[in-house]
């Protein structure tokens, strides 16, 4: 009985394959039929349908053969002080820190936006818009109407008011949350009053000029 020493593999046109030798890497496979002399070859296949890449080991194969799988996947690595959102079709994907992430380019258009928490919490005004309606861990959404004036904390510090709008922040390193108070009714219910006083007078005496109270 004769034994083969050639393994063939076949990629289908919306897969994308990883070529190993003895679980050593080798190239990307793109979809067709390849035929290999020898024992010891594997094909790992992916569902381009899917487009977050779980590739095993990835962190190494990077290391050592970078130029070659960049040309087929988008890398989003994130620092302590980062996050990024990717997006794709109608899907959105959090990125938290510390984190290393790939995804297939080519057959589904993937967008990735890195973020540094240390520059600012709050999204641009172009992804608030477009996440309007869109639910996601990590991050929170705000809305101040017209007769209203926001109060925004960090970690229960005010930093600064926030004049009538949409307003998107990142909360996985720091709790965020946002008061109201009214421009209409008077309503001298500070949070933390003395401290808003002592630390914001400037807004405190501005607040009190906009809904005209004399005292409080």
């Amino acid at each position: 009985m004769q034994i083969s020493i050639w393994q063939t593999f076949y990629i289908k046109p919306n897969e994308i394959g990883i070529l190993y030798h003895r679980s050593d890497f080798k190239k990307i496979l793109q979809p067709g039929t390849y035929t290999y002399f020898g024992r010891h070859w594997q094909v790992k296949t992916y569902d381009l349908n899917q487009p977050e890449a779980q590739i095993e080991n990835l962190e190494l194969l990077l290391r050592n053969h970078a130029a070659e799988l960049q040309k087929h996947l988008l890398i989003v690595r994130t620092a302590f002080n980062q996050t990024a959102l990717v997006h794709w079709c109608r899907n959105w994907l959090i990125i938290t820190p510390n984190q290393l992430r790939a995804f297939w380019r080519g057959f589904i258009e993937v967008e990735s936006h890195l973020f540094n928490l240390q520059e600012s919490l709050e999204l641009p005004i172009s992804f608030v818009q477009q996440l309007r309606s869109v639910a996601l861990t990590g991050i929170k959404k705000f809305q101040i109407s017209e007769y209203e004036i926001g109060l925004l904390y960090l970690q229960n510090n005010f930093v600064r008011p926030l004049e009538p709008g949409e307003y998107a922040f990142w909360s996985v390193a720091q709790d965020v949350t946002v008061r109201t108070l009214s421009r209409i009714v008077p309503n001298p219910d500070f949070p933390l009053e003395d401290v808003l006083i002592e630390k914001h007078p400037n807004f405190v005496a501005a607040y009190c000029e906009v809904v005209q109270l004399r005292s409080f």
